[in-house]
């Protein structure tokens, strides 16, 4: 969390997998980054502290892998980071994979229409939503 309010590239660089890619959901469109990307992308955009807090949750957990929600709350919108980190052949945590998705005030609304239509279309109570 620290290296993305700070853009610490360095750190990130250590966290991510080789193969680590982030897809990130803007409008319409899904954007793609491989790690190199990313990083590069960090380095040439340099924020010394970006004005948001920051908050995590496990969803599920393994000896072997770990998905999490790491969300970012700024004034105007909510960016929500879905992480897969799995445990490599030595045994080292790294971040293999990042869900990126914006969301607003009105987007949490839309989602929590849609998520209380699906539930009562097919007849099932919403168990649980983020939102």
């Amino acid at each position: 969390m620290e290296s993305q309010i700070t853009s610490n590239y360095k750190k990130l660089n250590n966290a991510l997998d080789a193969n680590c890619t982030l897809d990130m959901s803007l409008g319409d469109s899904l954007i793609k980054q491989n790690k190199d990307e990313l990083i590069e992308f960090m380095k040439n955009n340099v924020i010394t502290q970006q004005d948001c807090s920051s908050s995590y949750q496990l969803l599920a957990k393994t000896d072997a892998v770990v998905v999490a929600v790491i969300d970012f709350k700024h004034k105007s919108a909510i960016q929500e980071n879905f992480v897969t980190i799995e445990k490599n052949k030595n045994h080292d945590w790294k971040i293999t994979n990042i869900y990126r998705i914006f969301t607003t005030e009105n987007s949490v609304d839309t989602i929590k229409a849609t998520n209380e239509a699906i539930s009562a279309s097919i007849n099932l109570p919403l168990v649980h939503s983020r939102i």
